[in-house]
């Protein structure tokens, strides 16, 4: 299986409303700390949908938290901004799960978009926890804000393709008489 079958057959079983893409878009990933700290990052996305994305970075975010990417995404991918060269979008982060890339720690992370204009809650707390309520008419994700931080799972998920083979096995019918 190829690896844009198996992207294709993850976005199926995972329920997506689109099917990722695979790409090497290079992209400005902008994080805004409690602290008051903001950071940025240069990274090239690996996955994209009109209405997620995945990319790794060298430091982890928040699960619930909202991040900014600027990116050239293709215009059929977009919601808005179909003529600009580059594409400003919110994220909520979905995932964000800790891996060893050729001897160097790197934190895989998975957005929703939720498009360009963000909550008045992030704009004075840009530390408030949101989650996914529904999805616009336009195909991008509807926040509210979370009373409590995300739950992480106790193990992560990892997609990968399997060799199996199914059997159907009947008890033969004795015909003896």
């Amino acid at each position: 299986m190829t690896y844009n079958n198996r992207i294709r057959t993850s976005a199926i079983a995972d329920g997506r409303t689109t099917e990722r893409v695979p790409t090497e878009l290079q992209t400005i990933v902008q994080v805004k700390e409690g602290n008051g700290e903001t950071w940025k990052e240069v990274v090239k996305v690996a996955t994209v949908s009109r209405n997620g994305a995945g990319f790794s970075l060298s430091r982890p975010c928040v699960v619930g938290h909202l991040i900014t990417l600027v990116l050239p995404l293709d215009p059929n991918l977009r919601a808005y901004d179909l003529d600009r060269e580059v594409y400003p979008v919110m994220g909520i982060v979905q995932h964000c799960n800790k891996a060893t890339v050729d001897g160097k720690t790197v934190y895989h992370i998975g957005v929703g978009f939720i498009g360009k204009n963000v909550p008045e809650s992030f704009k004075a707390n840009p530390t408030q926890n949101f989650r996914i309520t529904g999805m616009t008419t336009e195909g991008l994700w509807k926040v509210a804000e979370a009373e409590s931080q995300f739950k992480k799972r106790g193990q992560p998920r990892y997609w990968i393709g399997l060799g199996v083979t199914i059997s159907l096995l009947q008890k033969a019918e004795n015909s003896g008489a």
